[in-house]
């Protein structure tokens, strides 16, 4: 009788091992090469070794995409658009040099001040060339041309973000120089020594002169407003190409008013 309990303990015992190296074999794939040796020997786990591991594949995800990312910002032009807040930078080349190449929020805005000054020009330099003659025609064509640049300056230019170098540097990659222009971002002590105010938004200190722009998403510097005609705010950097812009569409309409509209057909009539 006891010999009969032995060989039915012993079978047991042997398909409980089976069902382990079965259970054990599924589990291979799993495992960590450390632990699959460690069973199998009788070892203990290598747990160093496994974060080796770890640690080397995660160094190598890290550079091949820090590697991708220098060779995106380095390579990056037209067709290569960053976004900082809400403010599309849509050829980084032209940003690099002179600041250039950003277009705001609100570009529907931009595209209907361009569509009303073309209409308002094409009537006006049709009516000059009929009623009075070709040189009023020209001055119209060139006050366009003027009021054109001076539009696309002022939407087409950096207001002056606010930006340290750590979000200069994810955006527009480590090469890129600001020359120093908010360098004091990277001192939080000095900049709140010098009256600077830390935005929650941005996560940077802003100058004395700057405000965060709702709309824009953005801190300027020298904020002045957000302008929904030309998309985007005004700032310190295109603030002169505003009042420039303003300047010029101004003496337009006086010109097209005064002169085409009333005085130039009664001057040439007589």
């Amino acid at each position: 009788m006891s010999s009969t309990k032995e060989d039915s303990g012993s079978v047991h015992s042997y398909e409980s091992s089976d069902s382990e190296c079965l259970a054990a074999d599924s589990m291979d794939d799993l495992l960590p090469p450390s632990r699959i040796y460690a069973g199998r020997k009788g070892e203990k786990e290598d747990k160093d070794l496994d974060a080796m591991l770890e640690i080397e594949m995660d160094d190598e995800a890290v550079a091949k995409k820090s590697s991708q990312q220098s060779k995106k910002n380095k390579n990056g032009g037209c067709c290569s658009c960053k976004k900082v807040g809400n403010v599309i930078v849509w050829n980084q080349t032209l940003y690099r040099k002179y600041k250039l190449g950003v277009v705001g929020p609100h570009w529907p805005g931009l595209i209907f001040t361009i569509g009303l000054l073309y209409f308002a020009s094409y009537y006006f330099t049709m009516k000059a060339y009929e009623d009075i003659g070709i040189t009023s025609a020209v001055i119209c064509i060139w006050l366009t041309i003027q009021s054109t640049v001076a539009l696309f300056s002022v939407a087409c230019r950096d207001p002056s973000i606010v930006m340290d170098s750590v979000k200069i540097s994810e955006f527009f990659g480590h090469d890129y120089q600001t020359q120093g222009e908010y360098s004091g971002l990277d001192n939080h002590t000095q900049g709140e020594e010098e009256g600077w105010r830390y935005c929650g938004a941005c996560e940077v200190y802003q100058p004395p002169n700057a405000a965060h722009c709702p709309d824009c998403n953005v801190c300027v510097d020298g904020y002045d407003h957000h302008c929904p005609w030309m998309g985007q705010c005004i700032g310190k950097n295109n603030f002169r190409s505003f009042m420039f812009f303003n300047i010029t569409w101004l003496t337009y309409l006086l010109y097209a008013c005064a002169w085409v509209a009333s005085i130039g057909p009664n001057t040439v009539n007589k």
